[in-house]
Protein backbone atom coordinates (compact mmCIF):
# COMPACT_ATOMS: atom_id res chain seq x y z
CA UNK A 1 0.00 0.00 0.00
CA UNK A 2 1.36 3.22 -0.97
CA UNK A 3 1.03 6.04 1.83
CA UNK A 4 -0.43 9.12 1.16
CA UNK A 5 2.40 12.40 0.85
CA UNK A 6 2.85 14.76 3.66
CA UNK A 7 2.51 18.28 2.30
CA UNK A 8 4.69 20.57 4.27
CA UNK A 9 3.34 23.89 4.37
CA UNK A 10 5.46 26.61 5.93
CA UNK A 11 4.25 30.55 7.36
CA UNK A 12 5.93 33.21 6.00
CA UNK A 13 5.76 37.03 6.49
CA UNK A 14 8.60 38.39 3.68
CA UNK A 15 10.13 37.38 1.16
CA UNK A 16 13.43 36.21 2.60
CA UNK A 17 11.57 33.50 4.66
CA UNK A 18 9.29 32.83 1.37
CA UNK A 19 12.75 31.53 -0.32
CA UNK A 20 14.19 29.96 2.81
CA UNK A 21 11.16 27.74 3.29
CA UNK A 22 10.67 26.92 -0.33
CA UNK A 23 15.14 26.33 -0.39
CA UNK A 24 14.20 24.51 2.57
CA UNK A 25 11.55 22.02 1.14
CA UNK A 26 8.48 23.49 1.85
CA UNK A 27 5.46 22.52 -0.71
CA UNK A 28 3.40 25.50 -0.40
CA UNK A 29 3.24 28.40 1.92
CA UNK A 30 0.80 30.38 3.51
CA UNK A 31 1.32 34.02 3.61
CA UNK A 32 0.56 36.54 6.83
CA UNK A 33 1.88 39.34 8.53
CA UNK A 34 2.17 39.36 12.36
CA UNK A 35 2.29 35.43 12.72
CA UNK A 36 2.90 36.07 16.60
CA UNK A 37 -0.64 37.35 16.39
CA UNK A 38 -2.17 34.46 14.58
CA UNK A 39 -1.75 36.07 11.26
CA UNK A 40 -2.93 38.97 9.43
CA UNK A 41 -3.82 39.84 5.72
CA UNK A 42 -0.95 41.08 3.76
CA UNK A 43 -0.18 43.71 1.62
CA UNK A 44 -0.50 43.06 -1.95
CA UNK A 45 2.69 43.99 -2.12
CA UNK A 46 4.18 41.81 -0.19
CA UNK A 47 2.13 39.21 -2.10
CA UNK A 48 3.91 39.92 -4.99
CA UNK A 49 7.07 40.32 -3.98
CA UNK A 50 6.65 37.09 -2.62
CA UNK A 51 5.03 35.52 -5.80
CA UNK A 52 7.80 36.84 -7.60
CA UNK A 53 10.38 35.08 -6.03
CA UNK A 54 9.06 31.42 -5.33
CA UNK A 55 7.48 28.89 -7.74
CA UNK A 56 5.86 27.02 -5.00
CA UNK A 57 1.93 27.40 -4.31
CA UNK A 58 1.63 30.37 -1.78
CA UNK A 59 -1.42 30.54 0.13
CA UNK A 60 -2.66 33.98 1.54
CA UNK A 61 -4.41 34.51 5.13
CA UNK A 62 -7.60 36.55 4.99
CA UNK A 63 -8.08 37.58 8.25
CA UNK A 64 -8.60 41.57 9.08
CA UNK A 65 -7.68 41.75 12.57
CA UNK A 66 -6.29 39.58 15.36
CA UNK A 67 -8.61 38.13 18.61
CA UNK A 68 -11.56 35.66 17.48
CA UNK A 69 -12.95 34.75 14.13
CA UNK A 70 -16.15 36.27 14.92
CA UNK A 71 -16.43 39.15 12.30
CA UNK A 72 -18.61 41.99 11.95
CA UNK A 73 -20.65 42.90 8.78
CA UNK A 74 -17.78 45.67 7.91
CA UNK A 75 -15.06 42.88 9.02
CA UNK A 76 -16.54 40.56 6.32
CA UNK A 77 -17.03 42.44 3.60
CA UNK A 78 -13.07 43.30 4.11
CA UNK A 79 -12.81 39.34 3.38
CA UNK A 80 -14.51 39.66 0.97
CA UNK A 81 -11.52 42.79 -0.73
CA UNK A 82 -9.19 40.89 0.93
CA UNK A 83 -9.51 37.48 -1.27
CA UNK A 84 -9.74 39.77 -4.49
CA UNK A 85 -7.15 41.32 -3.92
CA UNK A 86 -4.80 38.13 -2.97
CA UNK A 87 -6.48 36.78 -6.39
CA UNK A 88 -5.14 40.17 -8.26
CA UNK A 89 -1.61 39.74 -6.85
CA UNK A 90 -0.66 36.32 -7.45
CA UNK A 91 -1.80 34.00 -4.96
CA UNK A 92 -2.63 30.26 -5.09
CA UNK A 93 -5.25 30.04 -2.84
CA UNK A 94 -7.01 31.61 0.58
CA UNK A 95 -7.16 30.36 4.11
CA UNK A 96 -9.41 31.89 6.26
CA UNK A 97 -11.56 31.06 9.03
CA UNK A 98 -15.16 32.51 10.29
CA UNK A 99 -17.56 31.87 12.89
CA UNK A 100 -20.92 33.07 14.00
CA UNK A 101 -21.95 34.21 17.54
CA UNK A 102 -22.52 30.84 18.93
CA UNK A 103 -18.93 29.98 17.86
CA UNK A 104 -20.48 27.66 14.95
CA UNK A 105 -19.32 28.18 11.73
CA UNK A 106 -20.69 31.51 10.35
CA UNK A 107 -23.24 30.43 6.98
CA UNK A 108 -21.54 33.18 5.27
CA UNK A 109 -18.39 31.04 5.20
CA UNK A 110 -20.34 29.74 1.90
CA UNK A 111 -20.06 33.22 0.05
CA UNK A 112 -16.48 33.23 1.08
CA UNK A 113 -15.89 29.80 -0.28
CA UNK A 114 -18.03 30.81 -3.63
CA UNK A 115 -15.48 33.93 -4.32
CA UNK A 116 -12.52 32.21 -3.50
CA UNK A 117 -13.38 29.77 -6.86
CA UNK A 118 -11.45 28.33 -8.17
CA UNK A 119 -8.90 29.01 -5.31
CA UNK A 120 -8.27 26.07 -2.84
CA UNK A 121 -9.64 27.67 0.37
CA UNK A 122 -8.98 25.90 3.48
CA UNK A 123 -11.63 26.52 6.67
CA UNK A 124 -9.00 26.71 9.40
CA UNK A 125 -11.25 24.75 11.84
CA UNK A 126 -8.36 23.70 14.03
CA UNK A 127 -7.60 27.29 15.06
CA UNK A 128 -11.63 28.12 15.16
CA UNK A 129 -12.12 25.42 17.80
CA UNK A 130 -9.57 27.13 19.97
CA UNK A 131 -10.84 31.15 19.32
CA UNK A 132 -11.01 32.67 22.42
CA UNK A 133 -15.01 33.82 23.78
Amino acid sequence: MKSAKIIVEVVVDSPESAVAAQDGGADRLEVCVNPAKGGLFPSAKLIREIRERVAIPIHVMIRPRPGNFVYSDSEFELMKDQILIARESGADGVVFGILDKKRDVDGRTRALVELSTPFPSPFIAHLTKHASR
